[in-house]
Formats: structure tokens, C-alpha cells, sequence
């Protein structure tokens, strides 16, 4: 076979790299659609030679299926190589036709193959696998399969450990090690009464499960570093210490484990477990870091989902290596609780050499790196919040990361706005951004987990008290996106770019809205007009609203109550035009005027809120908002001003400046700092409450007479405000309820 590398010139940021690992990848998956062809071969000779009835029909089928498996795992390799140097796409289109092949080569392996396979029969045929007639021991899958030792062999081989020294066990997830790892403990280590040190933070499913142990008293730590665990070691004198080395949170905190092993070695005077989840930096601790010694017993586990399974997410997996002296007890622990990686998933794991993975891992660790660094020194980001990565400078375990080979391929964030750090707010941030990344034709996903090629984008949760969900940014493995990632990646955006029309838009708003009001309150009653301009608005709201933000669903409560205020609206107006208002009869054309002036304002103030809400979004504060908004009111209240002729400017200064300052300036700013917590139809229902206060103000009137049917009016709208609220506010908590996205480490 041609080597692959001399099929490609030479890639930038680890291109080659990566395609040469893939095609492995693609020649192993080949290789093992051959061997199974051949097995199908020899189990149809096998029957025919003993005279059992074969299933012709299946072999044939089977035949065919690995056949065409082949081809278009031969046609992924093809394109990989064809061009000068393959982009993010023929390597992803490379990777789907991996997995296809390796859960094709699973599904041949297994169609024909029993659970409990016959060691002899006749007559009918319950085995697949010839090894099962000749197997010297029992043929039941929980006992363990030839390609669960496979697996095994592999990723003890990839950690660096030696068979004579470590024993290691696949389980069927990450969780299922854990499992398997605390029902060693319970049964081996633990007895009741004895204390379970944990430092600051491990894995919440882990530390969930220690809490429920009611026989052991579980202690946590109180800091990460290496002297301040050993004090509380020797303070406690616990019999198991759980201690990872990367923690998945905002911070990404680390333990020194090679200071901490050493100082355990030589400070123990009783006999202690050691259990390390290396998920967060899978394949990266030293072999000797797990060999213990003296007192210091080390157990280690991780899932296998992510990195271990070069992030083809095909199927749960997870792993526990120990000493060699306990592989008999994690054997038999495993098989009794039937946490075993199960022989299709086995089949499934890809095949891979140590030296292709540390190759791997060294490069989604390096980009991880630069991502961090591009992201910290960008003013924006700092600006909006911090950036988190083990080897930034300022970081408290920076000089522990430099010791090692990588610091993980995540890079997390924290907005300095606490009230961002949600997990609404990161969503939106989250979806604008893959959004920048499409239209650059880059490749970006969301969700949960990591250990991808291609980069992803989370809003995780610690699930550590007074932890706030924060944004985690997976590297990937495409070197090629660090620099155009960090920069369009950037979160010191929410939502989307501010659009220019967005801001022309709230300036023609925001001057209709006052030179209408203004005018309409020379015609009509000032309660009136505030209840008609303002409370329109929630029922202009509930139109525009899923057209102008799509994704943010209107309650039906939300409706109920816009209509119930435009028809209260609508027997104000009717009053108005009667004489039952404040003001007594009207002139018929005044009141049309100032209906259609008050109307207008509706429909201005109306846009104003969503235009508000849009701009928040984007990410201004309330003050830049504020600032940029009344340009064009200012300029037509000037043109007015002077085309009227009124002299008395002067006089009217130092007034109207006092009622700009609290009557506009002030209202506008809080209003626009509530807009940027809640929706805007709550905003706007909430808005609907001013024409109490007015009301109330018209009593030192002595040209308004107090109105019974302008009063019985506005309590109506004020009750269906605080209906409309309760209800956006119960939707609102029920969301809040919904289980998060975790923050996975060894979960799988």
C-alpha cells in the first residue's frame, strides 16, 4: 500500500497531520471489513463441513454490506488525498465515513453472532465466532469477548502502562467505571465509620454517589493545592482521596498530582486510595504517576466517549486501571455487575496507535492553547468577561499545566455581567455565534461534551454550589480555525452585531413617540393618553413580537390579556368622544386628532420596545443605548421649536431641562435596564401601569375632573398587567426548572 504522506504536500497547523492519522483510521477499518469477510468465509465452510445448515442468505448479504462498505470507505480515502491539502469538510466527510464503516464492521461481526454461544450442537447452529467451539472458559458476553481484550490491550497501550503493572477494564460508559470503581471501594477499602476526602471539585455525578454512601463520612477540601490537600489528609486521615487533575468548571482548576503522589508517599502512615478521573486530560499523566507505592494505592479512571474515542461519539465507553494485583477483583466486580463494554460497542471502538493519539491530543491541546491566548488578548473579550485556560498567564496552576504535555481542549468564559451568566444568555451568544461561523463557512457545533474534531460551543453548568453556568469553547482538532474562530468566536457579543438600521430605526421611533404624545395631550385627557398610547402596546406587541424575534414563544395568557386591555381601550376612547372623561365633552375633530395622535405614539412606543430589546440583545448597556437614541427627536424638536417663533425659549430652559432629566432621561435608562432582563411583551405590560400615576397626579388638577369611567379603566388594565406578569413570570420559572446542559467529565 502507498504511504499516505507521500500522496500530500505538506498541511499548515497539523493538516497533514490529521490526514495522515485518518487515513490509518480508514485503512484499519478496511482491514477489519476483510477479516470479517474472511470470518464469514470460515464459519460457512465450518457448518458445511459438519454438515450444518448454514444461513447462505445472511453470509451473502453480509458479503455484499462489507463489500460496499469498502468502496466507500475507499472513495473518503480518495478525497482525502486528492487535493493539495483537504479542508475541514473532506476531513469531517472522512470521519462520517469512518464511523459508518466501523458500525458497519459491528453489525457484520454480531448479525450472526449469540450472546451465549453453543460450544456443539446439531442441527441447528447458535455461535458465529469459530474461537467459541474450541474457548476455554464460559461463552457468555459478560464474561468478556476477544474484542473487548482488544480494546483493552489498545487503550492500556495508549496510557503507557505495562500489563505486568497495571490491569485495566473497559466498562460501558464513564459512569459505569465510576460505578465500578466505588463498588470496589465499598466492598474492599471502605468499612463503616470511614472518612472520604474529595477535593474541591470532582465530576457532580461522582461526588452525588459519595454523598449517598451513609455508612463513610464524605469531607471536602477547601483548596486545590498540593501542601493545603496533604494537611487536610493528615487532618482527616481518610481511607480513599478522590482528586482529578483538570477540573471541568469556569476555572479549570488543577491538581499538582506528581507533587501530590510524592508528598503522599512520604507522609502516609496508613494505607489510602487514591482515585483520579483523567477524563478533562485524557492520556497526559506520566505512567508512573499511577504506579503508587508504600501506603499510596492509585486507581484511575475515564470515559471513553470523548477522547479516547478520537470523538466519534458512536457509543458510551469508559475504563478503570488499577494495579495489577487487583485485575482479578475489578474482573469479577465487573462481570457481577455487568458494567462490561458489550462486544458491539467493542467492535465499534476505533483502532488506533499510541503514537497517532498523543499526536492527537498534543494538537487539540495546542489549539486549546492558542484559542485562549488569541481570546485574552482580544479587548473586547476582556472587556465583556474573563477567559479561562490552564496555560494563560495569571492563571493559579499555570506553572502545574507547563509541566505537562497539554492542559485540556477547553477553553471556558465568564462574563463580568453576572445576569449574562445564564443559560439563556449564553445560548443566545452560542447561536449567534455558530451563526458568524456559517456565513464564514466555518465549522462549529453546539452541545454538550467534547473531544471532537470539529470545535463546539456549550453553555455548561459545574453543578458546584455558587457555580454559575458558564460558556465552554472545545477546541477541536482543526488548527487551521484557531485564528478565524477566536475572533468571530469572541463572546463579548450576545445575540447578534449591533445593525445600523436597528439604531436609524429607534431614532425614528423614539421621536415619533414623544412628538406625538406631546401633541395628543393638548387634545385629550393625560390619563387617557397614557393608557391608550401605552397599553396598545402589548397587543401590538403580541403581532410583532414572533416575527421580529423568532424563538421566543408568546404565552396564550400573554394574548388573553392584550385583548382584554385594547377592549378597556377602546370604552376609554368611547368615553372620551361621550364627555365621561376628565376633560368633558370634546370637539369631535380634536378627539380624532388626538385618538390618531395617541394611536401613532401606540405604535411608535410598541416599536421602541422591541427595537430596545434588539439592541440589548446585541449587547449595548442601557447608557450607550440611552445615548444613541434621541439624536433625531433633539433635531425635529429644534426645527420645530424655531419654525414656531416662541420667545419664550429662555424662560422655559431651565424647566424643561429638570422635567428632560426626570421624565426622560431617568424613566428611559431604568426602562432600558428592564428590557434587558425580561421580554419585551412583559416590558410592555409593565409599561401599562404610568396612567395610574397620572391618574392619580390629576387630582392637584383643578381644570380635570376625576372620571369614574377613566378610573373603573385603568384599575381594569392594571389588573390584567399583573396577570399578564404572573403568568410570563410562572413560564419563566418552569423554564428555569429544566435540567442544564452538565458539564461532562467522565459521563458517557
Amino acid at each position: 500500500m502507498i504511504s499516505s504522506s507521500r500522496l500530500l504536500s505538506p498541511g499548515r497547523d497539523g493538516t497533514l497531520d490529521q490526514v495522515v492519522d485518518l487515513i490509518e483510521q480508514l485503512d484499519g477499518c478496511v482491514q477489519g471489513l476483510q477479516r470479517a469477510q474472511l470470518d464469514l468465509a470460515d464459519h460457512a465452510a465450518y457448518c458445511a463441513e459438519r454438515g450444518l445448515p448454514a444461513d447462505d442468505a445472511g453470509v451473502f448479504h453480509l458479503t455484499q454490506t462489507v463489500h460496499q462498505a469498502r468502496q466507500l470507505l475507499a472513495e473518503r480515502r480518495g478525497a482525502l488525498v486528492a487535493g493539495p491539502e483537504p479542508d475541514g469538510r473532506a476531513l469531517s466527510g472522512g470521519e462520517a465515513g469512518l464511523r459508518w464503516g466501523l458500525a458497519t464492521l459491528a453489525y457484520v461481526r454480531d448479525a450472526m453472532e449469540w450472546c451465549s454461544a453453543s460450544y456443539g450442537q446439531a442441527g441447528t447452529i447458535q455461535f458465529f465466532d469459530l474461537a467459541a467451539q474450541d474457548s476455554p472458559r464460559v461463552n457468555y458476553e459478560r464474561y468478556e469477548h476477544r474484542s473487548v481484550e482488544q480494546v483493552e490491550e489498545q487503550l492500556l497501550s495508549t496510557l503507557g502502562l505495562w500489563p505486568e503493572e497495571h490491569g485495566l477494564s473497559v466498562t460501558s460508559s464513564g459512569v459505569a467505571a465510576y460505578s465500578l470503581v466505588e463498588s470496589f471501594l465499598v466492598r474492599d477499602r471502605l468499612r463503616p465509620g470511614d472518612k472520604v476526602l474529595i477535593a474541591p471539585y470532582i465530576y457532580f455525578e461522582a461526588a452525588e454517589q459519595l454523598s449517598c454512601l451513609p455508612p463513610y463520612e464524605v469531607v471536602w477540601a477547601a483548596r486545590y493545592e498540593v501542601e493545603d490537600l496533604v494537611e487536610d489528609v493528615l487532618r482527616h486521615r481518610p481511607r480513599c482521596l478522590f482528586a482529578d487533575p483538570l477540573t471541568n468548571t469556569a476555572q479549570q482548576r488543577m491538581v499538582d498530582l506528581r507533587a501530590l503522589t510524592e508528598r503522599l508517599r512520604e507522609t502516609l502512615t496508613w494505607p489510602l486510595t487514591l482515585v483520579v478521573d483523567g477524563t478533562m486530560m485524557s492520556g497526559v499523566l506520566p505512567p508512573d504517576l499511577l504506579a503508587g507505592g508504600g501506603n499510596l494505592e492509585i486507581v484511575y479512571y475515564e470515559s471513553c466517549s470523548k477522547y479516547l474515542q478520537l470523538g466519534l461519539d458512536s457509543n458510551m465507553a469508559g475504563l478503570v486501571a488499577y494495579p495489577a494485583y487487583l485485575r482479578e477483583r475489578f474482573e469479577r466486580l465487573r462481570r457481577n455487575s455487568g458494567s462490561i463494554l458489550y462486544r458491539h460497542a467493542a467492535d465499534m471502538f476505533p483502532r488506533y496507535r499510541p503514537e497517532s493519539y498523543r499526536r492527537r491530543m498534543g494538537r487539540i491541546g495546542d489549539n486549546a492553547r492558542r484559542i485562549a491566548a488569541l481570546l485574552g488578548a482580544d479587548p473586547r473579550v476582556r472587556a465583556a468577561g474573563q477567559v479561562f485556560h490552564p496555560t494563560l498567564d495569571g492563571h493559579p496552576d499555570a506553572e502545574v499545566a507547563r509541566t505537562l504535555g497539554y492542559a485540556g481542549g477547553c477553553v471556558t468564559f465568564l462574563f463580568h455581567d453576572p445576569d449574562r451568566n445564564t443559560r439563556s444568555g449564553l445560548d443566545e451568544v452560542i447561536d449567534a455565534t455558530i451563526g458568524r461561523a456559517g456565513a464564514l463557512g466555518a465549522q462549529l457545533t453546539k452541545g454538550a461534551s467534547f473531544g471532537f474534531s470539529v470545535p463546539r460551543l456549550s453553555a455548561a453548568d459545574a453543578f458546584a454550589e455558587g457555580e454559575p453556568p458558564f460558556l465552554r469553547l472545545y477546541a477541536g482538532d482543526r488548527g487551521t480555525q484557531v485564528e478565524p474562530l477566536a475572533e468571530q468566536g469572541q463572546p463579548g457579543h450576545r445575540g447578534h452585531d449591533v445593525d445600523r438600521h436597528d439604531v436609524v430605526a429607534i431614532n425614528i421611533v423614539t421621536a415619533v413617540t414623544w412628538l406625538s404624545l406631546l401633541y395628543a395631550l393638548k387634545y385629550l385627557e393625560p390619563a387617557i393618553v397614557n393608557v391608550v398610547a401605552l397599553a396598545i402596546g402589548p397587543a401590538l406587541v403580541a403581532l410583532a413580537s414572533p416575527l421580529m424575534r423568532k424563538g421566543h414563544p408568546l404565552l396564550r395568557g400573554e394574548v388573553v390579556v392584550s385583548v382584554g386591555v385594547l377592549a378597556l381601550i377602546g370604552l376609554l376612547m368611547w368615553g372620551s368622544a361621550t364627555g365621561m372623561s376628565g376633560l368633558g365633552r370634546l370637539d369631535s375633530s380634536e378627539a380624532v386628532v388626538g385618538l390618531v395622535l395617541t394611536i401613532v405614539c401606540g405604535l411608535s412606543c410598541t416599536a421602541n420596545v422591541i427595537y430596545s430589546k434588539r439592541l440589548s440583545d446585541a449587547g449595548l448597556t442601557p447608557s450607550s443605548s440611552l445615548a444613541i437614541r434621541y439624536f433625531l427627536a433633539i433635531g425635529a424638536s429644534w426645527v420645530f421649536v424655531l419654525a414656531g417663533g416662541d420667545v419664550r425659549i429662555g424662560e422655559a430652559f431651565l424647566p424643561a431641562a429638570v422635567i428632560a432629566f426626570i421624565g426622560i432621561a431617568l424613566p428611559n435608562y431604568l426602562s432600558q435596564v428592564g428590557i434587558k432582563h425580561v421580554e419585551p411583551i412583559t416590558a410592555a405590560l409593565i409599561g401599562t401601569l404610568s396612567p395610574i400615576f397620572a391618574f392619580l397626579l390629576q387630582l392637584f388638577d383643578s381644570r380635570l375632573t376625576p372620571s369614574a369611567l377613566t378610573l373603573g379603566g385603568l384599575v381594569g388594565i392594571t389588573a390584567l398587567v399583573v396577570l399578564g406578569v404572573v403568568v410570563r413570570a410562572r413560564h419563566d420559572r418552569s423554564a428555569a426548572a429544566e435540567p442544564p446542559v452538565r458539564a461532562e467529565v467522565g459521563a458517557g
